[in-house]
């Protein structure tokens, strides 16, 4: 009875197993080739991934689908090899994705597939990403991709991390980093870091207010020692929306009227008698020196009263 049971629990997870291969979309048995024969480009591929593989696919690099996995008539073995056949040209770049029978799936970018021979797919301990070891046709030398892997892991990772702040300028210009833009524009920055920028108003104008807000909340900006602007960490998101304004600046102008200017009177009446040097109320209005003839008391404006000098007054 006890074996009895113990044969039914191996053909269960026989069976399981089977139809799990089946749903993954491969056979039983280990695959000699995975892709067409009549591919252009043949490359020995040997599985160091730890796990069996069940699906590869190929596409142009940049590309986000390369149609359906390639035809293979069982999955990859752990340490076997297949021959993996693509329609590779040269000088062209392919990112190739890994399924294994457990879950795990390792993305290769930027493989020359056309330049590859004897490739290894292997996956670090570290960083768990997957790469390739494979030697160069062109060259001879073993190629490692594992540096370009963590290279591009960091890049998307970064470009992950990017969020859109928009802007809402008149007059004036807004930086962050080494860009600029003025309007209303917007800009990628690394979300959930503070945010520091500057602005420059236009010729002729001044900053006169900077205010942040996000899903319709206030957010406070800082102004920094520098002049630069600043928002905390926790409020750079999606949606942080951040607007300047400028005011033009007013400048000082002298305007004079009718009213503002004196007159002076050079002759007639009140001027120096050239006989007795006296103030004599009458005369021709000619002086006995050759020097300029005294002003009298301005006429307009009548303030002030008590002088013939003044803040608007000139010195003749």
């Amino acid at each position: 009875m006890k074996n009895a049971l113990m044969g039914m629990r191996t053909a269960v997870v026989a069976f399981a197993a089977a139809a799990l291969f089946a749903l993954s979309g491969c056979g039983m048995g280990n695959a000699g080739t995975i892709g067409n024969d009549d591919a252009s480009t043949s490359i020995a591929l040997t599985n160091e991934l730890g796990a069996p593989v069940c699906s590869v696919n190929v596409r142009e690099q940049g590309k986000d689908s390369g149609g359906d996995p390639l035809p293979q008539s069982g999955y990859l073995n752990e340490g076997a090899t297949a021959q993996l056949k693509v329609d590779a040209a040269a000088g062209t770049l392919y990112d190739v994705t890994l399924a294994c029978i457990n879950g795990a799936t390792y993305e290769l970018h930027g493989v020359p597939l056309a330049d590859v021979q004897d490739a290894f797919a292997k996956v670090s301990p570290s960083t768990g990403l997957g790469y390739l070891t494979y030697t160069s046709v062109k060259l001879g030398d073993e190629i490692n991709t594992l540096p370009d892997e963590k290279a591009f892991s960091e890049k998307s990772a970064y470009e992950a991390s990017l969020v859109k702040v928009s802007f809402t300028s008149s007059h004036a210009t807004v930086t962050v980093g080494k860009k600029s833009c003025k309007g209303s524009c917007s800009l990628k920055v690394v979300g959930g870091k503070k945010l520091t920028f500057t602005v420059k108003a236009q010729d002729g104008y001044e900053i006169s207010k900077v205010t942040a807000t996000s899903a319709g909340a206030k957010v406070k900006v800082k102004r920094t020692s520098s002049g630069a602007y600043r928002i905390s960490a926790d409020d750079v998101a999606s949606g942080l929306t951040i607007k300047v304004t400028a005011k033009k600046v007013q400048t000082e102008q002298n305007t004079w009227n009718d009213n503002q200017y004196y007159t002076y009177n050079q002759g007639g009446s009140g001027t120096d008698d050239a006989g007795s040097g006296n103030d004599s109320g009458s005369g021709s209005g000619s002086k006995a020196d050759s020097g300029p003839a005294k002003p009298s008391k301005p006429t307009q404006p009548t303030e002030p009263s008590d002088s013939g000098t003044g803040d608007n007054c000139f010195d003749l």
